[in-house]
């Protein structure tokens, strides 16, 4: 019977290059640790890769066993076993999932320091043109 580790070994490690494809969901690793806020990381650091033997497609969804990936060293698994069902995470070790936690709430702190100000939202003309056009068409749509 083949281990974790084996699979591990024949793992095509060429598709970590491939950022986009092996995107890893960030918001349910998030949600593991309590984070409930939206995050985002332009820099796909956390990837995930899907084994051939140990994932399958239930509708349009690849599902089953994942190997997670931060800054391209292993650091878990996840595991979907159908396309609605939540998915869960295993982690290699607990430094690893220190890295991630520490990962992901590096990204909850940058949201955090966004803010929109009054001076960057300088062009009332164009949504005030904007809204009146919308009451327009609102008005005109409302007489039908």
């Amino acid at each position: 019977m083949k281990t974790l580790n084996d699979y591990l070994s024949t793992l095509d490690l060429s598709l970590l290059q491939d950022v986009w494809s092996n995107y890893c969901d960030l918001e349910s690793v998030a949600k593991g640790f309590a984070i409930y806020d939206y995050v985002y990381d332009d820099k796909l650091r956390l990837k995930s890769i899907p084994h051939e033997d140990l994932t399958w497609i239930c509708t349009d969804t690849r599902v089953g066993i994942h190997f997670l990936f931060l800054d391209d060293e292993f650091v878990g698994i996840s595991r979907q076993v159908a396309r609605k069902s939540c998915i869960e995470h295993f982690w290699k070790d607990e430094e690893s999932c220190k890295k991630v936690k520490d990962y992901i709430f590096s990204l909850k702190e940058q949201e955090e320091h966004k803010h929109s100000y009054i001076s960057e939202f300088s062009n009332f003309e164009e949504y005030e043109a904007h809204a009146q056009a919308m009451k327009e068409l609102n008005k005109k749509f409302n007489r039908q």
